[in-house]
């Protein structure tokens, strides 16, 4: 007798885990990427010295989370790269990546530094999509920029799931080779660039 009750409490945990776990999974979430279509010499903020171009700043577009599930939403930021694409090949510019980082959007201060993010039942978080170009050791005036610079392709990354018997853990976009990218992958997005 006690076997069967043992038996039936242990099914019974299992199916209410069972059902806890689907309705999770399959709770009402959204994630929108809404890239600009198109960026001009407004949009952009330039940082230089003299001629040279020490670093650029753009908005890129928003990322916008939606939670209407019933449980919190635990969510992980995409990983993002963004590649410089010129108008000919024999551009003399080397550096093509651009680092694509989120600033949140919202009345509430949530951090774009804490990955995952718990997202509460009935929130609508709304982060900026940001790119920053440098050009470090490379000098490149602005003049030769426009004249190169044709559009932006962004790339999501998949993210390696950490070890956990890793101390140390290093994500796949420290160091992106963009021509790698535009060979091995699809862009999410290409933003032509008018300057």
């Amino acid at each position: 007798m006690k076997k069967t009750i043992y038996l039936c409490i242990i099914a019974f945990f299992f199916t209410l885990s069972a059902v806890l776990l689907i309705l999770y999974y399959t709770q009402e979430f959204d994630e929108k990427i809404n890239f600009k279509p198109l960026l001009t010499k407004d949009e952009i903020d330039y940082k230089y010295s003299g001629d040279v171009i020490q670093e650029i700043n753009v908005e890129l577009g928003e990322l916008v989370l939606e939670n209407n599930g019933i449980f919190s939403e635990i969510y992980s930021f995409p990983e993002i790269v963004g590649c410089l694409n010129f108008k000919s090949d024999s551009t003399t510019i080397s550096r093509r990546q651009i680092r694509v980082y989120l600033d949140y959007l919202s009345e509430k201060n949530y951090p774009v530094n804490k990955n995952p993010l718990e997202i509460p039942v009935g929130e609508k978080i709304t982060f900026k999509i940001k790119g920053k170009y440098s050009p470090y050791s490379n000098e490149i005036s602005l003049a030769k920029l426009k004249e190169s610079i044709q559009t932006i392709s962004l790339y999501k990354i998949s993210k390696k799931e950490p070890n956990p018997f890793e101390s140390y853990y290093d994500y796949y976009s420290n160091y992106v080779d963009c021509n790698s990218l535009s060979l091995d992958s699809k862009p999410l997005q290409v933003i032509p660039i008018l300057i």
